[in-house]
Order: C-alpha cells, then sequence, then structure tokens
C-alpha cells in the first residue's frame, strides 16, 4: 500500500490592523492529507497554528500571501501528523473491505459501489 500525503491551508485569518500594519495574517489552519493510492481513499486531520507578530521589514500583506508562503511558517510535527492520518486512513479502509458487500447477494453481484 503506497500512501501520499499532502499539506494546505484549510483556513486562514487576518487582523485588519496590527502594530501599525494591515491585512496582518495571525492563524492558519493545516490540513494533512493521506490518500491511499491502491484504494484512493483518502483522509486527512486538521491543526490550528498561530503566528507571531510581523516583523514590519519583512511583512507580507494578507491579500499577497500564497499558500507556499503560509505553508513555510508553520512548523509541524510531520510524524505525528503521518501517524494521525495514518490511523484514519487504516480505519477507513478496513471498514471499506469489511462493509462493501450485501450479505444475502451472491458475491459476483454483492459489491458496492
Amino acid at each position: 500500500m503506497a500512501t501520499t500525503y499532502t499539506k494546505s491551508i484549510a483556513n486562514l485569518h487576518a487582523y485588519k490592523n496590527q502594530d501599525g500594519l494591515q491585512n496582518v495574517a495571525y492563524k492558519a489552519t493545516l490540513r494533512y492529507t493521506a490518500t491511499d493510492e491502491d484504494t484512493e481513499t483518502s483522509v486527512y486531520t486538521e491543526e490550528i497554528y498561530k503566528f507571531e507578530a510581523p516583523d514590519p521589514n519583512t511583512f507580507v500583506d494578507f491579500t499577497s500571501l500564497t499558500e507556499e508562503t503560509v505553508l513555510s511558517w508553520i512548523n509541524a510535527d510531520e510524524d505525528h501528523l503521518k501517524a494521525v492520518v495514518d490511523r484514519k486512513l487504516q480505519n477507513r479502509i478496513k471498514s471499506i473491505d469489511t462493509f462493501n458487500k450485501l450479505p444475502w447477494v451472491p458475491e459476483e453481484e454483492g459489491t458496492l459501489g
């Protein structure tokens, strides 16, 4: 079973004004997704990260941010995140394998979509 892991930003919050700066991102929700390539099953977990007040010399306005920039600000414990999604993925796959056939229909006809 090969698993693919991806990170994305599910949510991003900003203050209109903070310490003389406008449109300051202060909190993001990281979505960490695992996809089993054999079954095409996906699961995810989310964690919230708060950011320090920005340095005025390197500040990037909320409207100019990219997902890559925000991801670079997050120091996630990827081993922990992988463990969480791996456990969810195994449980999901096990439930698919366990409950994918109707008990009263012959084997070749009983597979659910």
